[in-house]
């Protein structure tokens, strides 16, 4: 990725700048940016550590360099569970100036400037991540000014063609989101948190009807607004279910999540969630 900077005070007007070139200026301040910008800045939030299933005390936020090196030689022995890490560390290869060896000779120092390479480009796919579903940005504009990887990230963020019905596209992404790799995940966790908040806010100062309606432009007959409010509770606890699964180690922003989601639509902590307890 060309000249990208992680600590850019204003990530998503940035991305959006070098993704739409002139169009950019009529995109700045629309609610489209300010939830891409929103998103990035909880992503950059996040220690690199974060951004990789392993076996980490929540509680810790920074890490030394002696955990840094513990958690080296778990990824070395643990082939199932950073085989995907594995994978960025070659691609980090090809993008930096890094001496040609295998993830097997990568030193401490070379460990985190892949975990700071994966959390790089996950903001960055996270500034774009309804780029394919909202505008006519297409692939070659996006591999040409981020690479593939960031490419690879959007597209697994992006839902399947609009002609499905609504609830065949959020089955297709709850199941996606089953096995998505930590990086895709957070980027839909982050993406599902800003929504709520935002939810939430709203519900503060408007009616409920006149929040959820909106919601409700698919749907031929409405019988209430409940309806409406059900079928989100529902996206949402499985969404919350499907990020839960098969992590062993869950960053703190997937409880983030479910406490929004419990918030906003009653829902009970008891949600079944196939992970060990949280």
């Amino acid at each position: 990725m060309k000249g990208l900077k992680l600590k850019e005070t204003r990530y998503a007007d940035y991305v959006a700048a070098r993704a739409f070139g002139n169009k950019s200026r009529k995109l700045e301040g629309t609610p489209a940016i300010l939830h891409s910008l929103s998103v990035a800045k909880m992503l950059m939030a996040l220690d690199e550590w974060e951004f990789v299933n392993l076996p980490i005390n929540q509680k810790k936020f920074h890490l030394s360099f002696k955990d840094y090196h513990q958690l080296l030689s778990y990824c070395k022995q643990s082939e199932k569970q950073t085989r995907y890490l594995k994978a960025y560390w070659e691609m980090l290869r090809q993008s930096q100036e890094l001496p040609k060896k295998s993830f097997k000779r990568a030193s401490v120092n070379d460990f985190i400037m892949l975990l700071r390479y994966l959390k790089q480009v996950t903001v960055c796919a996270a500034s774009l991540h309804d780029t394919l579903e909202d505008t006519d940005l297409g692939q070659k504009k996006i591999m040409d000014e981020f690479g593939q990887t960031v490419w690879a990230m959007v597209m697994s963020c992006t839902e399947i063609s609009k002609k499905k019905s609504w609830q065949e596209r959020k089955e297709a992404a709850i199941n996606a989101l089953k096995t998505a790799e930590r990086p895709v995940k957070l980027i839909k966790a982050t993406d599902k948190l800003d929504n709520l908040l935002s939810i939430e806010e709203q519900l503060e100062i408007k009616s409920a009807e006149e929040v959820w309606k909106k919601f409700a432009r698919d749907l031929i007959e409405m019988a209430d607004i409940q309806q409406v409010i059900d079928r989100q509770r529902w996206y949402y606890e499985e969404s919350v279910k499907a990020l839960f699964y098969n992590e062993t180690h869950p960053p703190m922003i997937f409880s983030s999540l479910l406490r929004a989601t419990v918030r906003v639509f009653g829902s009970k902590y008891d949600i079944e969630l196939e992970t060990p307890s949280i």
